[in-house]
């Protein structure tokens, strides 16, 4: 480890110093579609539902890559991109990271194809994350750990999806509109840059055998149609395929699907709210030297919730109930619900509305698959922050 650089853990908040966050971009697909066409094309019917759940919602437009491009081709691009605005090529990259639940291929995940295509040397690492929402938050965690230690000197984190490359979503009333983009950040080892503060956390006590099916409906573990397809020819019996077939949820779930919903939801911003407290604590920080919240991938309906958590512990202050109420910040009406580039491509959509970025710190949280939770307090103010990379498809 160099001995200038160092990786600090007390109380479940983890540090890292020494490590700057050089760029960030986001990219999303050129063709889009208006959210209300793409709602009645999952099948949700005209009428006052449809309405709520494009109001909860809050998304305006669904960007989706075209076929045959995929998640490789997307990032590639944005890469590519990046990289000449900041005056590097490949061979300035140490390591990259890939995080997305929507390779290529099943194996080897997307990182090989990153570095042939991006010029990465032959010395570069390459490591593959097969993370949930809270893939940015683990792409930015994994980087920081390599630079901070020594260990890296430049590292680039490649956090991006496209939602027909997977069967693990399916169309109910509360898995609508998932939208394929992603984003990118470059880190390096800066001993003059402020700390990254992270705090990750899971929901242990919470039983997740109660979870609705509503999401992950596949199992790799069990053999079945969608697995069996995939595979090499193999002298299986048409019963096997027959009697293993997958039928995806759809549909409105039941009460109780609906009340675990709420309960997770809680729980989820319990854990967020948490983590930040910690960190404040941990960092000698108020909540007032933070400038927002930035939180994926929530939709519009569930801020609020999340700010009256994040408010109750201030009732006694004015000022600080008043910032926190309004503290976690909806602004994914253009990019939708993105997987796991969302809060890069959040940062890069919305620069214009967001000039208080690179003045204050700002807290970046996400919640997962299982009530995964990450939490971070993160300064941009060495950060080149560039506006969406937008790639170009014909339709």
């Amino acid at each position: 480890m160099n001995s200038e650089t160092q990786v600090g853990a007390a109380n479940g908040v983890i540090t890292f110093t020494g490590v700057q966050i050089r760029a960030l971009q986001g990219v999303v697909p050129s063709f889009c579609v208006d959210a209300r066409e793409q709602l009645a094309l999952e099948g949700v019917a005209p009428g006052p539902d449809f309405e709520q759940l494009y109001t909860n919602l809050g998304y305006q437009h669904c960007h989706m890559l075209l076929p045959p491009a995929t998640t490789a081709d997307m990032m590639v691009a944005l890469a590519q991109h990046l990289l000449a605005q900041e005056g590097l090529s490949g061979a300035d990259i140490d390591t990259v990271i890939s995080v997305t639940q929507t390779p290529d291929y099943l194996t080897p995940g997307n990182s090989f194809i990153y570095k042939h295509f991006l010029g990465l040397g032959e010395n570069c690492l390459g490591f593959d994350l097969c993370a949930n929402c809270t893939g940015f938050l683990n792409g930015l965690f994994l980087g920081a750990q390599l630079v901070s230690s020594g260990i890296r000197s430049r590292v680039l984190v490649l956090m991006g999806d496209c939602a027909r490359l997977t069967n693990i979503f399916n169309r109910n009333e509360r898995d609508h509109l998932i939208c394929d983009g992603g984003s990118a950040v470059i880190l390096e080892r800066n001993l003059a840059a402020p700390d990254l503060v992270f705090s990750c956390k899971s929901a242990d006590q919470f039983d997740h055998n109660q979870l609705p099916a509503r999401s992950v409906s596949l199992s790799l573990r069990e053999p079945n149609a969608a697995t069996l397809a995939l595979a090499a020819p193999r002298p299986a019996p048409a019963q096997l395929t027959a009697e293993h077939c997958v039928e995806f949820p759809s549909g409105t779930n039941s009460p109780k699907d609906n009340f675990v919903f709420v309960k997770s939801a809680f729980l989820g911003h319990t854990l967020i709210v948490k983590g930040l407290q910690e960190m404040l604590a941990a960092t000698g920080r108020s909540l007032t030297d933070l400038s927002l919240g930035l939180c994926s991938p929530l939709p519009q309906v569930m801020f609020k919730g999340l700010n009256e958590v994040l408010a109750k512990p201030y009732a006694h202050d004015a000022k600080l109930k008043a910032h926190a109420q309004g503290f976690f910040r909806f602004l994914n009406q253009d990019p939708g619900h993105v997987v796991n580039g969302a809060l890069g491509l959040t940062i890069s959509h919305n620069l214009e509305q967001l000039p208080e970025l690179t003045s204050q710190p700002v807290c970046l949280a996400a919640t997962g698959a299982g009530l995964s939770v990450a939490v971070a307090l993160v300064e941009f103010s060495q950060t080149h922050l560039y506006p969406t990379f937008r790639f170009e498809q014909e339709a």
